[in-house]
């Protein structure tokens, strides 16, 4: 009340004065304060974004597995082999290797040499077992091979993995037809790996007229860097 009564008795031309200085600088302040409360606000924001993103990031992947499930799932109950369902908990993540891990071992039936399969296809073979997981080198990988043969002529050939870049088809007679799109299946002379378990389809065609065996690429439609539910061949 003392600092308003002796403003009021200022002269008027200083009175003036003093509430135009004092003005700009309460508006400062007030202003300060403002942006002081729409920063908390916008970090408060920010905050609820991440956790909507997250949980949307969550949801995304529950929907994404439970869909892949569901495919294999649905190829189990259709399959005339003994399947036993299991989930890669583990890869190489190099990807030099082609390995994964699997929760299923010697408990479960899983023994070296075993096929490994996703949606109807092979995908590997078990190349270790443990009391409760194993690990599977993947079809890509350079040291892989299973015999095969073409499905739709029965001619006898060879898969191998090609250094992280897919699959070779080989070993298939120069006399023999081969075209894109003929079906590759599994051969059956190895007991730990089942007679007619799709492995893709021909791709290009690498081989010429005066080679000894014809050769061409092998086209899986696995995703091997995306594997989640596999299927251990018992």
């Amino acid at each position: 009340m003392g600092v308003q009564r002796a403003l009021l008795q200022l002269p008027r031309p200083l009175n003036y004065t003093v509430q135009k200085i004092a003005k700009p600088v309460r508006s400062f302040f007030q202003s300060a304060y403002r942006l002081r409360e729409i920063v908390k606000e916008n970090a408060k924001l920010e905050t609820q974004v991440f956790q909507l993103q997250n949980r949307q990031v969550l949801y995304d992947q529950y929907a994404l597995e439970n869909e892949q499930l569901k495919e294999e799932l649905q190829f189990m109950k259709s399959s005339k082999l003994d399947l036993m369902p299991c989930t890669v908990i583990g890869r190489n993540p190099t990807g030099i290797i082609d390995t994964i891990t699997l929760n299923c071992g010697s408990t479960e039936g899983a023994q070296i040499g075993k096929a490994v399969s996703s949606k109807g296809f092979l995908v590997g073979k078990i190349n270790y077992v443990g009391s409760g997981f194993s690990t599977a080198q993947l079809i890509t990988n350079a040291n892989f091979f299973v015999d095969a043969r073409i499905s739709q002529s029965g001619q006898p050939a060879l898969v191998r993995g090609s250094f992280n870049s897919g699959l070779v088809l080989e070993q298939v007679a120069q006399n023999e037809p081969l075209e894109k799109g003929m079906l590759i299946v599994t051969g059956g002379v190895n007991n730990k790996v089942p007679r007619n378990l799709l492995i893709g389809e021909v791709g290009e065609i690498f081989s010429g007229p005066n080679d000894l065996f014809k050769k061409a690429a092998l086209l899986s439609p696995i995703d091997f860097g995306a594997l989640e539910f596999v299927f251990l061949v018992k």
